[in-house]
């Protein structure tokens, strides 16, 4: 007897439900559609809605804009020191930087550091060894794929990839 009034009971909320939803479904509103759902739901608390209302906005044509103009020279020359630093986000020199090596040069074993006349010290940034002897010779590090730097050492026809340390 309890089994058929308890399904007397869920088949009786059951079509109270549906009337309810179906009764939601025809409201235009969305807000108000939303309400209707969560008292049919037997949801007493009122939501926050967390979404703007949609407004109307008038599109405007993206502003012409002209490419920056190139620095003058001594200014390449004076952001030679930031060179390689990463929090520098623009490129503000250029794209290459020559210096002596200080001292003898003898290649690269792993992590080497490339300590040049100007002051900066580069450290190796992949594996590689490479043997030689060279005094002094001409450094150029240039900017490569993904924000990297290339070491050339002139006079060979190798390169390595470096980061700057200072």
């Amino acid at each position: 007897m309890r089994f058929l009034f308890l399904l007397g009971l869920l088949f009786g909320t059951s079509a109270m439900a549906d009337d309810a939803l179906q009764h939601c479904t025809g409201i235009d509103d969305d807000s108000a559609r939303l309400v209707c759902y969560d008292a049919a739901a037997g949801r007493n608390q009122p939501v926050k809605s967390h979404t703007r209302p949609m407004v109307q906005t008038e599109q405007k044509p993206p502003a012409k804009t002209r490419p920056p103009e190139p620095a003058p020279a001594a200014a390449v020359e004076d952001d030679m020191d930031e060179f390689g630093v990463e929090h520098v986000q623009e490129s503000r020199g250029g794209d290459s930087i020559t210096s002596r090596y200080d001292g003898e040069f003898t290649g690269w074993s792993g992590r080497t550091l490339f300590k040049l006349e100007n002051g900066q010290v580069w450290r190796q940034a992949e594996s590689g060894r490479y043997r030689t002897t060279l005094d002094r010779p001409v450094i150029t590090i240039e900017r490569a794929a993904f924000g990297s730097y290339r070491l050339k050492v002139e006079g060979l026809n190798r390169t390595i990839r470096v980061k700057r340390v200072r």
